[in-house]
């Protein structure tokens, strides 16, 4: 088992995104004399989806997203910066912030340290409470994966504070 997780892992880091530990066999022959031969192999119910390599296509964030309201938090035009687009309607965010936080590039091949980084990157902003990616694949071209990646703010919060001062008579204060 620990064989085929780390041959996924390695798949997953050439662009393999759908294929996974179930798509690999593991046969055994042990007709050398005491020794035993493992071979693995893949499938032949395999999807052909899981045999591709995927590139990226583009990169969207929604960092107002939230499931009371999903269809409005997708709504808006987004803004493109550096290889990110950015539906952020209420401009509560500096887009260089969170392009910075993502890892996957377009018409580069998907890794899962990519993903794994953008996660990670996005959720230690401290302002999100929940960070999750969708990849889907792109219209048009069989090959290419689309990213989203729907971030829940926390809350605002407000802090006020208030000092006051007297005096007295007597040059106290």
């Amino acid at each position: 088992m620990a064989e085929r997780q780390r041959v996924h892992n390695i798949l997953k880091e050439q662009g393999y995104y759908y294929f996974t530990p179930d798509h690999l066999l593991v046969e055994v022959d042990s007709t050398n004399n005491g020794m035993v031969d493992l071979y693995l192999k893949m499938k032949d119910e395999t999807p052909l989806a899981a045999r591709k390599q995927y590139r990226m296509k583009n990169i969207t964030l929604y960092p107002n997203y939230s499931l009371d309201n999903d269809s409005i938090s997708r709504r808006g035009k987004p803004d493109t910066f550096q290889h990110v687009r950015i539906v952020d309607s209420t401009h509560k965010f500096r887009p260089s912030v969170l392009a910075r936080s993502v890892f996957l590039k377009p018409d580069s091949l998907y890794t899962l340290s990519a993903h794994n980084t953008t996660l990670h990157r996005l959720t230690d902003l401290g302002t999100f409470k929940f960070v999750k990616g969708q990849f889907r694949p792109a219209r048009g071209d069989s090959s290419k994966l689309n990213a989203s990646f729907f971030l829940t703010p926390y809350p605002r919060r407000s802090l006020s504070a208030e000092l006051r001062g007297t005096s007295k008579s007597n040059n106290f204060v």
